[in-house]
């Protein structure tokens, strides 16, 4: 089996979103894009926006290297690698009304 890339992680998460918030908004549909937050702020609907903006190697979360010169379980090249994977969610909202504050 392939490992998932990490686009497929991150439609895995936009589906996620979609389903729960719209779930939790009671059916209503809901929209996340996967634009950089500069782009998102151009389009003219409401929606969320997932963007997942750095990507790290975790050396916390894996084994390390052999030492010594002594054999590991798994070669080196098809060792999997622990990445940290940072996100950022805008939301993006059109106002129709804007009040006019000056006079309160």
């Amino acid at each position: 089996m392939a490992s998932p890339n990490l686009n497929e992680v991150t439609d895995a998460l936009t589906r996620l979103l979609e389903n729960n918030v719209s779930r939790l908004l009671g059916g209503a549909p809901v929209t996340v894009s996967k634009l950089p937050p500069e782009k998102a702020e151009e389009s003219s609907d409401t929606r969320l926006n997932l963007h997942l903006y750095h990507v790290a190697h975790d050396g916390d979360g894996g084994p390390d290297l052999p030492l010594h010169g002594i054999a590991a379980a798994q070669p080196i090249a098809t060792r999997p690698m622990p990445l940290k994977l940072f996100y950022i969610m805008t939301a993006h909202s059109v106002v129709d009304v804007v009040e006019d504050i000056s006079r309160c």
